[in-house]
């Protein structure tokens, strides 16, 4: 499946051929790079490189290089369930250990998570190993062997598939890992109970001297509307959540759900007409 949320470049020799292994996710796993690249297309599409599903830089901006119904080459022993993740982490780096994600990266990531759980299945909830079997949210050390410290921070446990050759290798690095378990799997759980609200920018003005944010939380006061509109905007376009919040924008105080999806509609045959005009 190609995820909405990243540009589509594939890379060319896993579009057909013995590369092309059809596989049924049940895990998502998270690498770093080792790279402050804004693009890793030119990289990954040379014959030989292990090549991830996604790469996302540090401003939240994500390739997507393989179809997440085929196997990846960056999991080693994983590659046969595991959607993979490369990440962008600001190299050199200052304190010579890899830095935190970026909050663009964050964001990025929990509607990576949303979208895996609702299209492939995949639990939100952390990895506790490599062990084959389980489902869940992961990261590349947990198949890697090391002298790593215990719990969350460890290596390959006993019995778990190993992901890497590379002995030692921290990928993606402590602070990447905690982001993982502290904010960015909570964050995704909150998605989906309702609790978590997409950032708007507050200094977009909207109509009737509102802003962005304003018109959505003013418009929206039932948990069910909120809901149906979150889920939407999770994964639409840049072009369709202008359309999605123009369609807020114009909603009363109270806004059932059947209200979201009249003035979703409207605004989308408007959205039509114009690029129809236009083309």
């Amino acid at each position: 499946m190609k995820f909405s949320g990243a540009d589509w470049r594939p890379v060319t020799r896993y579009q057909s051929g013995s590369l092309r292994v059809p596989m049924t996710p049940r895990r998502l796993v998270f690498h770093t790079a080792v790279s402050s690249a804004a693009t890793m297309h030119e990289y990954f599409n040379v014959s030989g490189r292990a090549t991830p599903h996604f790469y996302v830089n540090d401003n939240g901006k994500a390739e997507q290089y393989i179809d997440t119904d085929f196997q990846s080459s960056a999991n080693l022993e994983g590659n046969h369930d595991c959607i993979t993740v490369e990440s962008s982490d600001n190299y050199p780096w200052a304190d010579d250990e890899v830095p935190d994600w970026t909050s663009a990266q964050e964001d990025w990531l929990v509607r990576l998570i949303v979208w895996c759980h609702e299209q492939h299945g995949i639990t939100i909830q952390q990895l506790p190993s490599s062990k084959p079997g389980s489902t869940g949210i992961g990261w590349h050390r947990l198949g890697i062997d090391g002298n790593f410290p215990s719990g969350v921070l460890s290596g390959r446990a006993g019995g778990g598939e190993q992901w890497s050759t590379s002995t030692g290798k921290e990928c993606p690095g402590d602070r990447k890992i905690l982001g993982i378990v502290k904010r960015i799997i909570p964050r995704a759980h909150d998605v989906m109970s309702g609790d978590d609200m997409p950032s708007f920018n507050d200094e977009i003005p909207a109509a009737n001297g509102k802003t962005m944010g304003d018109a959505l939380r003013a418009a929206l006061q039932t948990a069910e509307a909120l809901k149906v509109l979150r889920a939407n905007l999770l994964e639409r376009d840049l072009k369709t959540r202008a359309a999605l919040l123009a369609a807020v924008d114009e909603l009363p105080e109270g806004a059932s759900r059947k209200d979201v999806r009249e003035a979703v509609a409207r605004q989308f045959e408007k959205q039509i007409s114009s690029d129809e005009a236009v083309s």
